[in-house]
């Protein structure tokens, strides 16, 4: 018995410690009073909402992307030759230079801009050639272009529809 008179009183001291002394009654009534405010009739009081004019909304955007019609996409799936990847964006420039150069001087016909490109992911900014709807036509030229850039590989791509 005397090992459990510890257990006891501990019990015992903290049922009484969570115990309240003082009584409450329900009809206690608060240290403010609020009956200068219950007699408030809010009909009394119009409801007056000035006029707000909004201005007319001019927007930069072109008409065919303001209405509800869907925009057609120029971009379809094909492939790329990938000629360079860097972390450096002067380097990915001076690539697309050189790829320049070299498509002007392979090309037979004059494009007004050969279709070299730098695409971003994220950290590479990659130099690209081509808009190939087969892997065949971009693996034959990215033999052609693995004389002059070692290690050209063909990518899947979005390309521009109709090059």
């Amino acid at each position: 018995m005397s090992r459990y008179l510890p257990l006891y009183l501990a019990v015992l001291l903290l049922v009484g410690g969570c115990a309240s002394s003082k009584v409450t009654s329900e009809e206690e009534t608060p240290p403010y009073y609020l009956g200068a405010f219950e007699d408030f009739d809010p009909d009394q009081y119009e409801d007056v909402i000035p006029p707000v004019e909004v201005p007319e909304t001019e927007h930069e955007l072109p008409e065919s992307l303001q209405s509800n019609e869907p925009v057609r996409s120029s971009m379809v799936r094909g492939f790329r030759v990938q000629l360079f990847s860097s972390l450096s964006r002067p380097e990915a420039n001076e690539a697309m230079q050189k790829a320049i150069t070299w498509w002007e001087d392979q090309s037979d016909r004059k494009t007004a801009r050969p279709p070299v490109y730098i695409e971003y992911e994220q950290p590479y900014y990659k130099v690209r050639a081509g808009n190939f709807r087969s892997r065949d036509a971009a693996a034959r030229m990215a033999g052609k272009l693995s004389r002059d850039f070692s290690g050209a590989f063909v990518v899947p791509s979005l390309i521009e529809s109709g090059k």
